[in-house]
């Protein structure tokens, strides 16, 4: 037997060990343990030279039932190359292969990678999948600044011609918050005069267009039931705000059109 051929064996091991590591850190995430922060600084210094055979782990974990482990598997995926998450998130979006909760996750994951989804995202469930997201929007709104914030986030981060559809499923599906957070839309001087005219026609406004100081102790509607009753299930992952506002978009645009007579 050769030295080479003695050494084959070891080598192998040894290329494969970086591997292993992140196959058992998210093992241990499905089992509820997270990795402490030594063990995540040295497993996201380690992904760039794993190459693409790190990816069919990650996102099959991406896919996972366990919310931990899929959590953990989108923190690995945001550290990866992005050319290359950007590649795998596109096609996971446009196959029919995989149910919207692990879309929900990719769209999330292109977006905190400052990524444009596809335009021809695959969904099976396209007004579940915005109630859910509007509900998860709205989940972040706890204070006067978070209204305020969000109403910014809005005008700032959704294109305004997209604007219109964006907000008619925020009050379509997002009861009485959703209705304060169309006001206040309405009554920011941001918002172009065509879109806040034809807005009038979804709410009234409760208040005069006069600025003033914001108050973090200033009272906000809680999250009440939607105007339809209609139950939204809970979210079982780590929302994206800044995903939200990118990709509701798309999902209008997926959205079936309803043809009336």
């Amino acid at each position: 037997m050769t030295l080479a051929a003695q050494s084959e064996p070891t080598d192998l091991s040894f290329a494969l060990a970086p591997l292993q590591q992140v196959a058992a850190s998210l093992r241990r995430a499905r089992a509820g343990w997270l990795p402490t922060r030594d063990e995540r600084a040295h497993l996201f210094a380690m992904l760039p030279s794993l190459g693409p055979a790190v990816f069919p782990q990650l996102l099959r974990s991406l896919g996972s039932d366990s919310d931990e482990e899929a959590h953990w598997a989108g923190q690995l995926l945001r550290q990866a190359s992005v050319p290359e998450v950007a590649v795998r998130l596109r096609k996971l979006l446009t196959s029919p292969q995989h149910p919207d909760s692990v879309k929900a996750r990719a769209l999330a994951i292109l977006a905190d990678l400052g990524l444009s989804p596809p335009q021809d995202v695959v969904l099976g469930d396209p007004e579940g999948f915005i109630a859910r997201s509007v509900s998860e929007l709205l989940q972040t709104i706890q204070s006067a600044d978070d209204l305020v914030r969000t109403t910014n986030d809005l005008l700032t981060a959704v294109p305004t011609e997209e604007l219109l559809p964006v907000l008619r499923e925020v009050v379509c599906h997002g009861g009485e918050m959703g209705s304060a957070l169309l006001e206040a839309v309405l009554l920011d001087s941001r918002t172009p005069h065509e879109i806040a005219a034809e807005l009038c026609g979804l709410c009234r406004p409760t208040r005069e267009v006069t600025p003033r100081p914001v108050h973090r102790a200033t009272a906000v509607p809680a999250l009440t039931a939607t105007r339809q009753a209609r139950t939204v299930p809970p979210v079982h992952r780590h929302p994206s705000r800044r995903a939200l506002l990118d990709a509701l978009p798309i999902y209008r645009q997926v959205k079936p059109r309803v043809v009336r007579p």
